[in-house]
Protein backbone atom coordinates (compact mmCIF):
# COMPACT_ATOMS: atom_id res chain seq x y z
CA UNK A 1 0.00 0.00 0.00
CA UNK A 2 1.13 3.73 -0.79
CA UNK A 3 1.36 6.73 1.31
CA UNK A 4 -1.35 8.37 -0.14
CA UNK A 5 -3.46 4.77 -0.38
CA UNK A 6 -2.41 4.37 3.77
CA UNK A 7 -3.67 8.12 4.27
CA UNK A 8 -6.99 7.53 2.05
CA UNK A 9 -7.52 4.69 4.26
CA UNK A 10 -7.33 6.69 7.76
CA UNK A 11 -9.72 9.28 6.90
CA UNK A 12 -11.96 6.58 5.62
CA UNK A 13 -11.45 5.22 8.60
CA UNK A 14 -11.42 8.84 10.29
CA UNK A 15 -14.98 9.88 8.49
CA UNK A 16 -16.71 6.47 9.19
CA UNK A 17 -16.15 7.01 13.61
CA UNK A 18 -17.30 10.22 13.42
CA UNK A 19 -20.97 9.25 11.66
CA UNK A 20 -21.28 5.90 13.44
CA UNK A 21 -20.58 8.55 16.91
CA UNK A 22 -23.23 11.31 15.49
CA UNK A 23 -25.64 8.30 14.82
CA UNK A 24 -24.60 6.71 17.89
CA UNK A 25 -25.62 9.95 20.01
CA UNK A 26 -28.80 10.61 18.07
CA UNK A 27 -30.33 7.36 17.90
CA UNK A 28 -29.37 6.97 21.69
CA UNK A 29 -31.13 9.86 22.28
CA UNK A 30 -34.00 10.00 19.93
CA UNK A 31 -34.97 6.15 18.98
CA UNK A 32 -34.60 5.19 15.41
CA UNK A 33 -37.16 8.13 13.96
CA UNK A 34 -33.80 10.13 13.82
CA UNK A 35 -33.29 11.21 10.12
CA UNK A 36 -30.00 10.51 8.08
CA UNK A 37 -30.40 14.62 7.16
CA UNK A 38 -30.06 14.79 11.65
CA UNK A 39 -27.33 12.34 11.13
CA UNK A 40 -25.24 13.69 8.48
CA UNK A 41 -25.34 17.62 10.22
CA UNK A 42 -24.39 15.99 13.65
CA UNK A 43 -21.35 14.41 11.29
CA UNK A 44 -21.24 17.90 9.90
CA UNK A 45 -20.72 16.04 6.96
CA UNK A 46 -23.42 16.33 3.44
CA UNK A 47 -25.49 13.71 2.84
CA UNK A 48 -24.13 12.72 -0.42
CA UNK A 49 -20.73 12.39 1.58
CA UNK A 50 -22.52 9.77 4.49
CA UNK A 51 -24.46 7.89 1.56
CA UNK A 52 -20.72 7.20 0.54
CA UNK A 53 -20.38 5.44 3.82
CA UNK A 54 -23.54 3.83 4.50
CA UNK A 55 -26.19 2.76 1.93
CA UNK A 56 -28.91 3.88 4.69
CA UNK A 57 -30.06 4.48 8.18
CA UNK A 58 -30.56 0.86 8.94
CA UNK A 59 -26.46 0.19 8.41
CA UNK A 60 -25.92 3.52 10.57
CA UNK A 61 -28.21 2.08 13.11
CA UNK A 62 -26.66 -1.31 12.71
CA UNK A 63 -23.14 0.23 13.35
CA UNK A 64 -24.46 1.88 16.18
CA UNK A 65 -25.33 -0.81 18.15
CA UNK A 66 -22.19 -2.63 17.16
CA UNK A 67 -20.45 -0.31 18.74
CA UNK A 68 -22.25 -0.73 22.41
CA UNK A 69 -22.19 -4.19 22.10
CA UNK A 70 -18.59 -4.14 21.27
CA UNK A 71 -18.08 -2.65 24.76
CA UNK A 72 -20.45 -5.08 26.64
CA UNK A 73 -18.84 -8.34 25.51
CA UNK A 74 -15.30 -6.85 26.34
CA UNK A 75 -17.02 -7.23 29.99
CA UNK A 76 -18.36 -10.67 29.54
CA UNK A 77 -14.30 -11.69 28.28
CA UNK A 78 -12.89 -10.48 30.73
CA UNK A 79 -15.39 -12.84 33.10
CA UNK A 80 -15.22 -15.45 31.11
CA UNK A 81 -11.70 -15.85 30.72
CA UNK A 82 -10.38 -14.91 34.25
CA UNK A 83 -8.94 -17.14 36.75
CA UNK A 84 -11.36 -16.89 39.06
CA UNK A 85 -13.27 -20.05 40.36
CA UNK A 86 -16.92 -20.72 38.12
CA UNK A 87 -19.17 -19.54 40.13
CA UNK A 88 -17.55 -16.14 41.36
CA UNK A 89 -17.16 -15.50 37.12
CA UNK A 90 -20.83 -16.35 36.79
CA UNK A 91 -21.65 -13.62 39.07
CA UNK A 92 -19.38 -10.85 37.59
CA UNK A 93 -20.45 -11.35 34.09
CA UNK A 94 -23.89 -10.93 36.01
CA UNK A 95 -22.90 -7.98 38.07
CA UNK A 96 -20.85 -6.87 34.78
CA UNK A 97 -23.64 -6.26 32.80
CA UNK A 98 -25.70 -4.67 35.05
CA UNK A 99 -22.53 -2.11 35.59
CA UNK A 100 -21.66 -1.81 31.54
CA UNK A 101 -25.83 -0.78 30.65
CA UNK A 102 -26.55 1.35 33.91
CA UNK A 103 -23.04 3.09 33.24
CA UNK A 104 -24.64 3.28 28.99
CA UNK A 105 -28.18 3.78 30.23
CA UNK A 106 -29.44 5.01 26.60
CA UNK A 107 -27.50 2.37 25.16
CA UNK A 108 -29.66 -0.24 27.06
CA UNK A 109 -32.90 1.46 26.37
CA UNK A 110 -32.30 0.73 22.96
CA UNK A 111 -31.00 -2.52 22.91
CA UNK A 112 -35.03 -3.35 24.67
CA UNK A 113 -36.69 -1.72 21.70
CA UNK A 114 -36.37 -5.35 19.98
CA UNK A 115 -39.16 -6.35 22.23
CA UNK A 116 -41.75 -4.24 21.54
CA UNK A 117 -44.58 -5.72 19.46
CA UNK A 118 -44.16 -3.08 16.22
CA UNK A 119 -39.95 -3.27 16.13
CA UNK A 120 -40.02 -5.15 12.65
CA UNK A 121 -42.26 -2.11 11.27
CA UNK A 122 -40.09 0.58 12.15
CA UNK A 123 -36.54 -0.84 10.62
CA UNK A 124 -36.19 -3.75 8.10
CA UNK A 125 -36.31 -6.98 8.79
CA UNK A 126 -32.22 -7.91 7.79
CA UNK A 127 -31.15 -5.19 10.60
CA UNK A 128 -33.89 -5.98 13.29
CA UNK A 129 -32.30 -9.22 12.70
CA UNK A 130 -28.47 -8.45 13.21
CA UNK A 131 -29.75 -6.35 16.23
CA UNK A 132 -31.40 -9.41 17.67
CA UNK A 133 -28.66 -11.94 16.69
CA UNK A 134 -25.86 -9.98 18.54
CA UNK A 135 -28.38 -9.78 21.62
CA UNK A 136 -28.68 -13.89 21.15
CA UNK A 137 -24.19 -14.11 20.84
CA UNK A 138 -23.97 -12.57 24.13
CA UNK A 139 -26.66 -14.84 25.83
CA UNK A 140 -24.63 -18.08 24.70
CA UNK A 141 -21.66 -16.23 26.78
CA UNK A 142 -24.07 -17.00 29.84
CA UNK A 143 -25.81 -20.08 28.81
CA UNK A 144 -21.70 -21.81 27.76
CA UNK A 145 -20.70 -20.91 31.54
CA UNK A 146 -24.35 -22.39 32.99
CA UNK A 147 -23.14 -25.48 30.63
CA UNK A 148 -19.68 -25.58 31.92
CA UNK A 149 -21.08 -25.32 35.76
CA UNK A 150 -23.41 -28.55 35.19
CA UNK A 151 -20.54 -30.49 33.94
CA UNK A 152 -18.47 -29.74 36.63
CA UNK A 153 -21.04 -30.29 39.12
CA UNK A 154 -21.62 -26.98 40.39
CA UNK A 155 -25.27 -26.89 39.21
CA UNK A 156 -28.04 -29.23 39.33
CA UNK A 157 -27.94 -32.18 36.64
CA UNK A 158 -31.30 -31.72 35.59
CA UNK A 159 -31.33 -28.09 34.94
CA UNK A 160 -33.03 -26.78 31.89
CA UNK A 161 -30.60 -24.14 30.49
CA UNK A 162 -32.16 -22.68 28.23
CA UNK A 163 -34.91 -21.85 30.35
CA UNK A 164 -32.82 -20.70 33.37
CA UNK A 165 -30.56 -18.73 30.85
CA UNK A 166 -33.77 -16.98 30.32
CA UNK A 167 -34.67 -16.62 33.42
CA UNK A 168 -31.07 -15.09 34.47
CA UNK A 169 -31.10 -12.64 31.64
CA UNK A 170 -34.45 -11.27 32.09
CA UNK A 171 -34.04 -10.62 35.52
CA UNK A 172 -30.79 -8.32 34.99
CA UNK A 173 -32.85 -6.89 31.87
CA UNK A 174 -36.19 -6.26 34.02
CA UNK A 175 -34.88 -4.85 36.89
CA UNK A 176 -32.39 -2.40 34.89
CA UNK A 177 -35.79 -1.15 33.37
CA UNK A 178 -36.51 0.01 36.99
CA UNK A 179 -32.90 0.99 38.09
CA UNK A 180 -32.07 3.10 34.91
CA UNK A 181 -35.23 4.80 35.34
CA UNK A 182 -34.52 5.74 39.22
CA UNK A 183 -32.60 9.46 38.83
CA UNK A 184 -31.10 8.67 41.88
CA UNK A 185 -29.32 5.73 40.87
CA UNK A 186 -26.12 6.61 39.07
CA UNK A 187 -24.62 3.00 39.05
CA UNK A 188 -24.76 -0.10 40.33
CA UNK A 189 -23.67 -0.01 43.98
CA UNK A 190 -26.02 1.40 46.90
CA UNK A 191 -29.58 0.65 47.24
CA UNK A 192 -29.34 -0.69 43.72
CA UNK A 193 -26.24 -2.67 44.31
CA UNK A 194 -27.86 -4.90 46.69
CA UNK A 195 -30.97 -5.74 44.77
CA UNK A 196 -28.92 -6.97 42.05
CA UNK A 197 -26.75 -9.19 44.03
CA UNK A 198 -29.84 -10.49 46.01
CA UNK A 199 -31.62 -11.16 42.83
CA UNK A 200 -28.34 -13.37 41.80
CA UNK A 201 -28.12 -15.24 44.53
CA UNK A 202 -31.78 -15.87 44.75
CA UNK A 203 -31.41 -17.46 41.39
CA UNK A 204 -28.36 -19.36 41.94
CA UNK A 205 -29.51 -20.73 45.55
CA UNK A 206 -32.30 -22.54 43.31
CA UNK A 207 -29.37 -24.88 40.87
CA UNK A 208 -26.50 -25.41 42.41
CA UNK A 209 -26.10 -29.03 43.29
CA UNK A 210 -25.79 -27.88 47.28
CA UNK A 211 -26.71 -24.46 48.76
CA UNK A 212 -23.94 -22.30 50.10
CA UNK A 213 -23.86 -22.24 54.25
Amino acid sequence: MTYLQARSEKEKNRRKKVIVSAAKQLFYDKGYGVSVDEIAAKAKLSKATLYLYYKNKDELYVAAMMEGFAGLEERFKEAKHSEKPLEEKLRNMYLSFVDYMLLNRKFFRITQHYLAEDFDTRISSGAADIVRGEILRHVDYVREMINEGIDCGLLRQDLDVNAFTTILWRTATGLLDLAVADKSSNSSTGRWGEIFASSYSVLMDGIRTQKEK
